[in-house]
């Protein structure tokens, strides 16, 4: 599995036709491994208490709160 702590739509790849996944662009530090592990540099639980809760459950609506961007 990857794991990396930036997952955000700008580094994602889709095909238009089929709106499938069909790559990943980044160039921040990333490697495989178990799902259970997190990023080296990450501790997500301590993120996400930090961050506030969008207003609505979606991604645009996280990218907003969290990032001013839609």
């Amino acid at each position: 599995m990857l794991l990396h702590t930036e997952v955000i739509r700008e580094h994602l790849l889709v095909d238009p036709g089929t709106w499938t996944l069909s790559g990943r662009l980044d160039f921040e530090t990333a490697m495989t491994g178990d799902r259970t592990l997190r990023h080296r540099h990450s501790n997500l639980p301590e993120c996400l208490s930090q961050l506030p809760a969008p207003p609505e459950p979606t991604l645009d609506s996280l990218a907003q709160t969290w990032f001013g961007i839609a």
